[in-house]
């Protein structure tokens, strides 16, 4: 599977263990969820959100040395090949080191946040960087699929518009507790190649129509996993 694009149904991924309804929407949809635990020193906000934590490339999976142990256990157990990247602590830049948008064979980054040893493995394994300001990049990507996303982010729009088929919708419309707003790729994941899924009434949010349109004309439906407003839970990091 290419990261965050499931050829078939997803099978597997890792979300926080806060979000019980989104867990028991996947749960039903056949998603197995290992739920993630806030990691300590980091606020109820966004401790949990595996999108910091976790950063699945190839057969590995880059991950915090301090994430929830649990969810390390499980991933050894499935067979993952896990490479730490010391701990990841609050605050910017450094809780946004595997905060990466992976797309196709691009992967969207603020480059001098992120550790050189990943950098170098992205390359090696065929990833194009595409360097910008904005370092929570795989936050504020929705990827549709390999050759299109969404976002808020006209930093991250500049520098992907002429390599990937890019989205520009405006900010806001979506929760996160303790800030004015959340992004866009942590309120979604791709549950199959055909469908991208939402984490609450993508009906809400006030370019629904352009986002329902621009996934149409991909190929790809978009569904929303529960009947709350739209939130950003730091996405469900896709493993299988």
């Amino acid at each position: 599977m290419k990261p965050n694009l499931p050829l078939n149904k997803a099978e597997l991924c890792i979300v926080s263990e806060k979000e019980k309804d989104i867990i028991k929407s996947l749960e039903n949809l056949g998603i197995r969820c290992i739920a993630m635990k806030p990691t300590e020193g980091f606020s109820t906000s966004v401790g949990s959100h595996p999108d910091l934590f976790f950063l699945p490339v190839d057969d590995k999976i880059f991950l915090a040395s301090n994430a929830d142990s649990s969810v390390a256990y499980q991933l050894i157990d499935s067979g993952a090949e896990l490479v730490c990247v010391g701990d990841i602590t609050e605050g910017y830049p450094i809780e946004t080191k595997l905060n990466i948008a992976l797309v196709g064979n691009y992967a969207v980054c603020c480059r001098t946040n992120v550790p050189q040893t990943v950098i170098e493995y992205l390359i090696s394994s065929g990833f194009t960087v595409i360097d910008q300001k904005q370092g929570y990049s795989r936050c504020s990507v929705c990827v549709v699929d390999s050759e299109s996303i969404i976002t808020s982010d006209k930093g991250i729009y500049n520098a992907t518009k002429y390599k990937i088929n890019t989205l520009l919708i405006n900010p806001g419309g979506i929760l996160l507790d303790g800030f004015d707003y959340g992004f866009i790729g942590g309120a979604s994941v791709k549950l199959s190649e055909k469908v991208l899924g939402f984490f609450g009434r993508i009906e809400d949010h006030t370019d629904h129509e352009y986002i329902r349109d621009f996934c149409s004309s991909r190929g790809v439906e978009i569904f929303s996993l529960v009947d709350t407003p739209l939130r950003d839970i730091g996405g469900a990091v896709l493993l299988r």
